[in-house]
This record gives C-alpha cells, sequence and structure tokens, in this order.
C-alpha cells in the first residue's frame, strides 16, 4: 500500500492548470493556503482578495493562466502594501469588514524593494495577512540575489556564492510589535494550516513567512521540493515557530536534528562550497548561535 501524504484540500480554490515550473513548491503551498482561508466560507459568500506584485505567481498563476477562484490585484513591487492597505480601508468604509485582504509577495518584495511600505504597514498595525513566499532570489527574472538569499548561494550575479547573510525579515516585522508572525513550509504541512488557521482569524497585521524551493534557482531535482523543505527545518537553517504581538516566540516543530552540510549537498547553488570546509563551519555556527538565540527568546517567552 502506497503512503498516505496528505489529504485533498476540502475546497480547491484554483483551477487545474498553471504554468509555474515543474517541481516548484509555491503553487501546491498556495493552493493550501487558499483552501483554509476559504474552509469556514460555508455560504459560498466570503470575499478574499489578493494583492500579488511582480513574482512568479503574477506571472505563472494569475492574469493570463486565471488559476484563482477569488479576486486577485496586480500592484507594483514597492507600493503592494499600501494598495492592500487601500483595499481594507475601501471595505471597511462600505462595512465589508469580514472580507479578507491577503498580500501575497515574494521575497524580492518583502525583504528588498517592497520593504518600506510593508514596514510602513506593520508599524501601522494595519488588518492585513501577508504571505512571503519566500524562494531566496529573484526568480522569474533570472536568478539574481535577493537579501533572501543565503550565504554561499550561488545565482548569476554570485557566481562565486553570496558573502553576506540573509535577512531576517520575521524578526525584523515581529519587532513592529505587530500581531502575529510565524515561518511555515509544505513539507510540514498540518504545521503550515494550523498557522493560516490562526493568522485568519485574527486582526492586525499577519505575517507568514513561506519557505518555497526553486528546483530551477537551487539547481534542485524536481522530485525534491518537499525532501528539501524538510531538511532545512530539520538543519535549522529555516526554523518553524510563532511570534505574537513581537515579544511571545514559540517554536512549534523540532525534527531530529541534521547538519547543515546534508541540506546544502543536495543543492547545485552550494556546489561551490563542497570543499571549502571553513565556509561550511562558519554557516553552521550561524545556523547554531540562531538556533540558541530562538530557543532563549522562548524561554523568555510567558503565555
Amino acid at each position: 500500500m502506497k503512503e498516505k501524504i496528505y489529504d485533498r484540500p476540502e475546497k480547491e480554490m484554483l483551477w487545474p492548470g498553471h504554468s509555474f515550473c515543474p517541481g516548484c513548491a509555491e503553487p501546491i503551498t498556495l493552493r493550501q493556503v487558499l483552501s483554509v482561508l476559504a474552509e469556514d466560507d460555508k455560504d459560498g459568500k466570503k470575499i478574499i482578495i489578493l494583492v500579488t506584485p511582480a513574482s512568479c505567481k503574477s506571472v505563472c498563476a494569475s492574469f493570463e493562466a486565471n488559476a484563482e477562484k477569488v479576486f486577485d490585484m496586480a500592484s507594483l513591487f514597492m507600493s503592494a502594501s499600501d494598495r492592500a492597505t487601500g483595499i481594507r480601508m475601501a471595505l471597511d468604509w462600505y462595512g465589508a469588514s469580514a472580507a479578507l485582504v491577503v498580500l501575497w509577495i515574494g521575497d524580492g518584495a518583502a525583504f528588498d524593494i517592497g520593504l518600506g511600505s510593508l514596514s510602513a504597514a506593520a508599524a501601522r498595525n494595519e488588518n492585513i495577512l501577508v504571505f512571503c513566499h519566500d524562494n531566496e532570489g529573484y526568480m522569474n527574472t533570472g536568478v539574481q540575489q535577493s537579501s533572501s538569499t543565503p550565504q554561499g548561494a550561488w545565482t548569476t550575479v554570485t557566481t562565486e556564492g553570496k558573502k553576506y547573510l540573509k535577512k531576517d525579515i520575521a524578526k525584523i516585522l515581529a519587532n513592529h510589535g505587530v500581531s502575529y508572525v510565524a515561518t511555515a513550509t509544505i513539507a510540514f504541512l498540518d504545521d503550515l494550516r494550523k498557522k493560516v488557521r490562526k493568522a485568519r482569524e485574527m486582526q492586525g497585521f499577519r505575517f507568514i513567512h513561506l519557505f518555497t524551493p526553486c528546483p530551477t534557482g537551487w539547481r534542485l531535482p524536481e522530485n525534491l521540493s518537499i525532501e528539501v523543505s524538510r531538511l532545512a527545518v530539520a538543519a535549522r537553517i529555516f526554523p518553524l515557530y510563532e511570534i505574537f504581538n513581537g515579544e511571545k516566540y514559540k517554536i512549534s516543530e523540532m525534527p531530529e536534528k541534521r547538519l547543515v552540510k546534508d541540506y546544502l549537498a543536495v543543492q547545485g547553488r552550494f556546489s561551490a562550497l563542497k570543499e571549502k570546509e571553513a565556509d561550511l563551519k562558519i554557516i553552521q555556527k550561524n545556523v547554531d548561535d540562531n538556533w540558541l538565540r530562538l530557543e532563549k527568546l522562548e524561554k523568555l517567552s510567558k503565555f
């Protein structure tokens, strides 16, 4: 008997067919997220409005492909949070407070070009739900680095490996004192769905950072997106946790620990590091130090 991996979503919010690359983690994550957002819609009248700036999704699952069963509004990189805020204000003005305004952005829009307006919306604790699908680069324009690209990774503009650390967007936004911040990945589906469900029921600014492997940009076999997501969590490259009101931390998953080199070894973008033990030690130390800080923050939190 074949192992059952996960149940089909109760509500399918994507039409069949899209133009994402084979093996991309984003469409299956989007499918699960939208199904959770719509699962409380018993009478079919709930309004869900997505705001999508330039990204893989805007190319592959919005306008030409029309893959979603919800409203989807295009936006510029730098003003997507402003547009979502404006839509929220208009809906409230017309008495549609139950409508859900969802901002779906990539790491380029969140970490770099759109950070200014995103920070402003977070500072005002705007009542919007933000998902950042983080594939660690500008993938739909040719695999250039973003502030999310990890140290040591190859891109077309970091051919010898990126020299700098990845920006910690979750903690940056949490430090605005917003209602809810969480990290999630499709490899831990129950955890992902619980966090989306929790964020759906909250008010104020909610941000979920989604780890989203890109087989094309990561030089990764198409069938390993889920496996590499699981490895990222086990190696503590991408720990899964929640932050409430900017100060209370809760680690949500702690699988058996793996070494960072196990995670790096399956991706071609880190191939330049294979003979550089010193680089591996530096990356492993950075990951271990970050995990210790996370554990301390959780111990300091009182629920």
